[in-house]
């Protein structure tokens, strides 16, 4: 659905921005279903093509999203920072207001 920036701005509250971040956030780091359709598909395909099918893993074919577990606590913090200096910023231009820091 599209919509001009004015009408979302109309339309949607601050929180209700903010909900949303977190859910394309939190939608584009998570399997869906279509996911694991797609991946069985390209995994299929591989044990096709491969001289050895036997040797080809579905887990070869998901997708590898960057995961929290591996940062350091000091990078967890730095990365919360940006995300947080980030979100005001897109809060900042969403409103309209020029904001330098």
């Amino acid at each position: 659905m599209h919509m001009s920036k004015q009408r979302c701005q109309r339309e949607t509250t601050a929180t209700e921005f903010l909900e949303w971040l977190a859910f394309l956030e939190l939608e584009n780091t998570t399997f869906q279903k279509h996911d694991y359709y797609l991946a069985n598909i390209v995994h299929w395909i591989k044990k096709t093509i491969a001289k050895n099918p036997d040797n080809v893993k579905f887990e070869d074919s998901l997708i590898k999203f960057e995961t929290q577990k591996s940062l350091t606590k000091e990078e967890k913090e730095q990365k919360r920072k940006d995300r947080l200096q980030k979100m005001k910023v897109s809060i900042y231009n969403w409103l309209g207001v020029n904001k330098e820091n």
